[in-house]
């Protein structure tokens, strides 16, 4: 009886042990299979928009001024040259003539100026200072007024500079003007140079 059982185990092992050899076989060939590709899937969802990048091209308006102004009060400063443009953030074509420059583009600003100047002759027992600002649609810019101080006629040219910061709308003009109630002289020719003397220059940059 127990040697009819030990060959029916026997029977049954090489039955089963084909089949688990062919099992293996069959997992072996999935893996190495070189089957063709199934159905592309579903696209996935479109990611979020980035940040916008940083343009490449600065936007600046650089003016300069080699002339002779003489400024009356409320003067408008003229530049008649420009050194570097944007045409499509600004409208420089006043600016030789009224002294206006129209910003074309909303944003945030950085605006230097400068200007060599005196106070006009004759002058006053007490001679005072003289200042030049900045004028946005006519109204002073607040903090961008400088001023400078001719001490006699022999001191000559005295330097006035300033720079802000300011937010501006598409549309909006740009002076540089007189705040003294003396005529202001810009003189080219004062000093004894071999070069032009540049008497007043705008700086402009979108930041």
């Amino acid at each position: 009886m127990k040697k009819k059982i030990s060959l029916l185990a026997v029977l049954g092992l090489a039955l089963l042990a084909p089949s688990s050899y062919s099992y293996a076989q069959d997992e072996s060939s999935l893996t190495n299979c070189n089957c063709p590709a199934g159905p592309q899937g579903v696209p996935g969802l479109r990611g979020k928009k980035g940040s916008p990048g940083v343009s490449a091209t600065k936007s600046v308006a650089s003016l300069f001024s080699l002339v002779n102004q003489q400024l009356s009060a409320g003067g408008s400063v003229l530049f008649e040259h420009t050194s570097a443009i944007t045409p499509a953030d600004y409208d420089v074509s006043l600016a030789s003539t009224t002294g206006q420059i129209t910003f074309l583009k909303t944003g945030t600003y950085n605006i230097y100026w400068g200007v060599e100047g005196e106070l006009a002759a004759p002058f006053p027992n007490h001679v005072p200072g003289w200042a030049l600002a900045l004028y946005l649609d006519g109204e002073p810019v607040l903090g961008s007024c400088f001023s400078a101080y001719t001490i006699f006629p022999r001191r000559g040219h005295a330097n006035s500079e300033g720079s802000r910061i300011i937010e501006v709308k598409a549309g909006q003009v740009l002076t540089l003007q007189s705040t003294s109630n003396l005529p202001i002289s810009l003189n080219a020719g004062y000093t004894d140079s071999s070069v032009p003397v540049t008497v007043a220059t705008l700086s402009i940059e979108l930041e």
